[in-house]
């Protein structure tokens, strides 16, 4: 949208001056044409050309156009030698400067790039090799700055070169060679095709010298595959800063990760020594889960910050009190040698007869009276681009009472007229009513802007308001400071939220994760009953011996004799069990069965593996325990949780396991669990076994009846 401002703006300003033979006026349509990237003006067009004549012939033709598009409305005046004479002033005001210092930044962008920093684009000055002359100037001002380049040159009258920027935003940059051989032009355009959308003049400024040191075959080069990335291919360059808006997101993003990585890999280490030591309490332990969350932590938090640490924050002008003051001083030291002063760092909008008229007019009023031309007020100025702060302040310089009239402008539509009453005796009301005309200029943007008719339509104006007690005008307050800019610590703002927010994600679904394991083995507290060295833990009274990590073998002798002892048990005393106690008897006999003899030949099969052999061998056990007790007693009997080959418990509370393992739990000596081979044959807690211990998910004997009952799709014929 700025560059569509330029054009029209640029255009309408050839419209209103009038063809004219000089190169002032073919300049500002090229300057306009040319400024899509963020470089030169004139330069952009003369690189697209074969030189600086196509570029000159082009703009010409396009001044034409515009002037030619607005004689339907009115005559076009011949050139009367005024604007001339107002770059001229221009000029030499410049040249007078750069005599003094080859660097010369305006104090009218104190909050863009204040007069105290000027040392700094000294220094980059400095590393081209060659005499270098840098004006960092107000937007408006960069937009001429191929004509003003010349006039410049002219008056400072030594080889160098000479550099415009756009000190607001370093949307412009100028830049000629006079005398030396620098690749001036391709410089400009590759600093202006490749820097991105939020770099400041400083940096445009320190490409173009970085590129103005190469040669220029790689300088053109370089320009044209910078303007091909952007027009072509659509490629924007990355931006140079991070904002406090983007600097809250990655707070927020590390801090997820240092909250949730840790406990992830925790969670997952956990898991991974469940698996392959028993309970997770084999050589280490969960020693080595830990010590790698604690280092996902310490690597997550230094990458985050060293990531930070890459990241710039957009500079922010600090102006001191005296950058601040540098124009008010300038423009009050004019008012003292005249009642008009006009910024000598834009053309003159008042010039001859225009200027003598306005003076003798403003000289001739009974109260005193003091106009100020400032064609560039904008945000970057010590008044935040307020014309009554302004006027406050130069009156506080100046020290004076008057009518403190102001002629203020943003380089495009023309000025805006305000008046401030500082003591004298005029009515308010009546002063304040001078009409838009005359505040803000014709409508018509075909119509001459005429500041000078306007100042003198404002003189009559104050002849005819009636008298009134002194001026106060309000206290206009104080520019705003420049926004924070700074970075905070990658570990601040949005970082502890969402670090606690990932951790306790992580930690719900760990905890669901625990709480459905913890439901697949019923009451069980295995995972928290300690282990015994021996290899062997004693059962309670009617429970067995079993190790903790049975061997095939073991398994099969085991489970086939005492198969058969349940079996003639079963047989001697069926006639004084009741009715429950026989039918859950007999029901683990047949599950057993059903997982050892599937032949149906009376003999243990071949390939019954140890999952199916330790099932049955805990089912026989059961079954034998039942004998003893009544049939409600030993529906309620459930596996010893920490090794099912135990035999079975009466439950009591949350105690998961048999008498023995719940008093080596109390003890010294720690009770082992049951270990069965895993889906890679690595032993492996029972509960993640996929033998039917493992797949029943529960300690309750008749669950696992009834889960070894539909593997083989038999049905309840206990009866």
């Amino acid at each position: 949208m700025r560059r569509v401002v330029l054009t029209v703006a640029a255009l309408s300003l050839g419209a209103l001056l009038g063809p004219a033979p000089s190169a002032a006026t073919a300049a500002t349509p090229a300057a306009a044409a040319g400024s899509a990237p963020a470089a030169t003006t004139a330069a952009a067009g003369s690189a697209a050309t074969a030189g600086r004549s196509v570029s000159t012939a082009t703009a010409e033709r396009s001044a034409s156009a515009a002037t030619a598009a607005t004689r339907g409305s009115r005559a076009v005046k011949a050139p009367t030698g005024q604007e001339a004479d107002g770059a001229a002033r221009q000029a030499a005001w410049f040249a007078r400067r750069l005599r003094a210092d080859p660097v010369h930044v305006s104090d009218q962008i104190p909050f863009a790039h204040p007069r105290s920093a000027a040392s700094r684009f000294a220094a980059q000055a400095a590393r081209t090799g060659v005499p270098t002359y840098v004006l960092v100037v107000p937007f408006q001002t960069a937009l001429d700055a191929r004509e003003l380049l010349g006039a410049v040159h002219r008056k400072v009258d030594r080889k160098g070169l000479y550099v415009v920027v756009d000190g607001t935003s370093g949307d412009q940059l100028e830049a000629a060679a006079y005398g030396v051989s620098v690749p001036a032009e391709d410089a400009a355009r590759a600093a202006g095709w490749e820097m991105p959308s939020d770099a400041t003049a400083l940096d445009v400024f320190t490409r173009f010298v970085d590129v103005v040191r190469q040669s220029g075959a790689r300088a053109a080069a370089r320009a044209s595959e910078a303007e091909e990335r952007r027009l072509v291919d659509e490629k924007r360059p990355e931006p140079f800063y991070t904002t406090r808006g983007d600097r809250s997101v990655s707070s927020g993003v590390a801090g997820a990760l240092a909250g949730g990585v840790p406990l992830l890999v925790l969670a997952v280490g956990c898991t991974v020594c469940r698996r392959h030591r028993g309970h997770g309490r084999g050589f280490l332990g969960y020693g080595v889960p830990l010590v790698c969350a604690i280092g996902a932590a310490v690597l997550v938090h230094s990458g985050a910050v060293a990531f930070a640490q890459g990241e710039k924050a957009v500079p922010s002008a600090r102006p001191t009190a005296h950058d601040l003051q540098l124009r008010a001083d300038r423009v009050a030291e004019g008012l003292r040698r005249a009642p008009v002063y006009q910024d000598p760092e834009s053309p003159a909008a008042l010039d001859g007869r225009h200027l003598t008229a306005v003076r003798e007019r403003l000289s001739a009023l009974e109260v005193p009276a003091r106009l100020v031309v400032l064609p560039a007020l904008a945000d970057e100025d010590e008044s935040g681009g307020d014309a009554d702060l302004f006027l406050q302040r130069l009156h506080e310089t100046l020290g004076e009472d008057g009518l403190y009239i102001l002629a203020g402008g943003d380089g495009f539509d023309g000025f805006d007229v305000t008046v401030a009453n500082y003591g004298v005796k005029l009515a308010a009301k009546e002063l304040d009513d001078y009409g838009d005309w005359i505040r803000y200029g014709p409508e018509d943007s075909d119509e001459e802007p005429a500041l000078g008719r306007r100042i003198t339509a404002l003189a009559r104006h104050v002849e005819d308001v009636p008298q009134g007690p002194p001026g106060r005008p309000e206290d206009a307050g104080r520019v705003d400071e420049p926004a924070d800019t700074s970075l905070p610590p990658v570990d601040s703002g949005a970082y502890r939220p969402a670090a606690g927010g990932a951790a306790g994600l992580v930690l719900a679904g760990w905890g669901a994760l625990a709480a459905r394991r913890r439901i697949r083995e019923g009451t069980g507290l295995t995972a928290s009953l300690p282990r015994i060295p021996a290899a062997w833990a004693v059962p309670e009274a009617g429970g067995r011996d079993a190790p903790a990590r049975p061997r095939r073998r073991w398994l099969r002798r085991t489970a086939g004799r005492e198969l058969n002892e349940l079996a003639a048990a079963f047989a001697a005393a069926e006639g004084g069990l009741d009715k429950a106690a026989r039918g859950h008897v007999w029901a683990c006999l047949d599950a057993a069965v059903l997982l050892l003899d599937r032949q149906g030949d009376g003999r243990i099969d071949a390939d019954a593996d140890r999952g199916d052999l330790a099932a049955a061998l805990a089912l026989v056990r059961a079954g034998r325990a039942a004998l003893g007790g009544s049939g409600r007693q030993a529906v309620r009997r459930r596996l010893c949780s920490v090794n099912p080959l135990h035999g079975t418990y009466e439950p009591a509370g949350r105690a998961a396991g048999c008498a023995a393992c719940r008093a080596a739990a109390a003890g010294p000596d720690r009770a082992r669990g049951l270990l069965l081979p895993g889906t890679d044959g690595a032993p492996v807690p029972y509960r993640e076994s996929p033998g039917p211990l493992g797949l029943a998910a529960t300690s309750e004997v008749r669950h696992l009846i009834d889960h070894v009952r539909e593997r083989f799709h038999v049905s309840d014929v206990s009866g």
